[in-house]
């Protein structure tokens, strides 16, 4: 093990790859990120396997595209006895983490429930420490470590309920309604999931080189940016979103609903 480096793997959820002032974006000032590109490399040609969550990240977990593994929608749920690479640095040594977005089971069901119900499901896929957050929307209907977060700070309802009465407007009102959450921008999850990282980071002690996956939820909408970073960016800089089309005589029938 003597060597093996530590490994932090920083997954953002739904962003676009010109989305970063290093990629030439006029408006948005991404310096993190930047530094990032900057010590390392920037891919400019790399494509998703899936335009579908669940499918992309299973891909990434396992290596395998989606016509190899038969997972196609967002339904799906990592096999227990998947290859996964968390698997594989584990047997090379390494303890591994997940902190934040995961979403390699279910985020959504018809009744409440816990997240940490699949502490043991990403445990025996490879994961030694695990804390899911789910994603934004799914604190409609999930508890986990976020949410405990939230009510201890008397935000959670307010939160929820603001979330039901924007997933209730018709859709071409709420996939483009861009305004702040009624929380305050400490209080955001993604706040909330680097500050769970560099807990576990600081306070890490073993012998074995950590990996340590942590999983933003953004820029996955809703478009939630808090408003004093909102006001950074000078809306006439950016461009008109690029509008939907029809869908072509290539497309299967069942694929048009």
């Amino acid at each position: 093990m003597k060597g093996q480096p530590h490994i932090l793997f920083i997954l953002t959820d739904q962003q676009r790859a010109d989305c970063l002032s290093v990629a030439g974006h006029p408006a948005l000032p991404t310096p993190n990120m930047d530094r990032l590109a900057a010590e390392g490399t920037r891919f400019t040609q790399c494509y998703t396997t899936s335009p579908l969550c669940v499918p992309a990240r299973m891909a990434m977990m396992t290596g395998l595209y989606p016509h190899n593994s038969n997972h196609w929608q967002n339904d799906a749920e990592m096999p227990l006895d998947a290859d996964t690479f968390t698997r594989q640095l584990q047997q090379h040594g390494y303890q591994t983490c997940g902190i934040g977005k995961h979403h390699l089971y279910p985020m959504y069901r018809d009744e409440w429930f816990d997240l940490r119900e699949y502490d043991d499901k990403y445990r025996t896929i490879g994961f030694d420490h695990i804390e899911e957050t789910c994603g934004v929307w799914g604190i409609k209907g999930c508890t986990s470590a976020y949410t405990d977060y939230l009510n201890e700070l008397g935000l959670h309802k307010p939160l929820v309920d603001y979330l039901q009465n924007l997933s209730a407007q018709p859709d071409e009102t709420r996939r483009f309604t861009a305004e702040p959450l009624p929380i305050p921008a400490e209080a955001y999850m993604d706040a909330f999931i680097a500050r769970r990282v560099e807990h576990y980071v600081e306070n890490y002690q073993e012998s074995q080189p950590s990996f340590v996956y942590v999983g933003f939820q953004g820029p996955h909408e809703p478009w939630d940016a808090p408003q004093e970073y909102a006001e950074r960016i000078d809306p006439t800089l950016l461009s008109d979103p690029i509008p939907e089309l029809p869908n072509g005589d290539w497309l299967p029938e069942r694929s048009r609903l």
